[in-house]
This record gives structure tokens, C-alpha cells and sequence, in this order.
């Protein structure tokens, strides 16, 4: 993926939802990943089309190291 910098997978059982952050090197990269036929094939894989909203990233934090590893799904995220 062209322009890719990071993306979080996110899932919600109770919603049985997906949400996913990608973070892009800028918004055109962004405009041109989600294409129509991009968002078609993902309609398809998952039984219903995406939701794509774009946002300008404030800030940034990466708290990561090569010892630490992904946090298990008890992880709560908030303000």
C-alpha cells in the first residue's frame, strides 16, 4: 500500500464490527487506496461496504520498543 506509514486493527464483538485506523504519509494516498473498486471488494469479503471517514492526524505517539509486544483484548482505550 503505497504511502502506508501504520494501520491498528480494531475489532468489536459486541457490534460484531471491525474498525481500523490507517495512518497515511498524506491525503492523497489516502483518497487513492479507497477506490470504488477497493471498497466494492471489501463490500464483498465482508458482507457490507466500509465506512471511510478521513481525518488530519494532530499528533502522532510511538510508545513502541522491540521488547514490548501487542497488548492482549482486555486493553481499554479512552480519553
Amino acid at each position: 500500500m503505497p504511502g502506508l506509514v501504520s494501520k491498528a486493527f480494531t475489532v468489536l464483538p459486541e457490534l460484531r464490527e471491525a474498525r481500523n485506523v490507517y495512518v497515511w504519509d498524506g491525503m492523497e494516498a489516502a483518497r487513492a487506496f479507497f477506490t470504488p473498486d477497493t471498497c466494492a471488494h471489501i463490500a464483498a469479503l465482508y458482507g457490507a461496504p466500509p465506512a471511510i471517514e478521513y481525518a488530519e492526524l494532530a499528533a502522532w505517539v510511538d510508545a513502541s520498543d522491540a521488547s514490548r509486544k501487542a497488548p492482549g483484548p482486555d486493553v481499554a482505550c479512552g480519553p
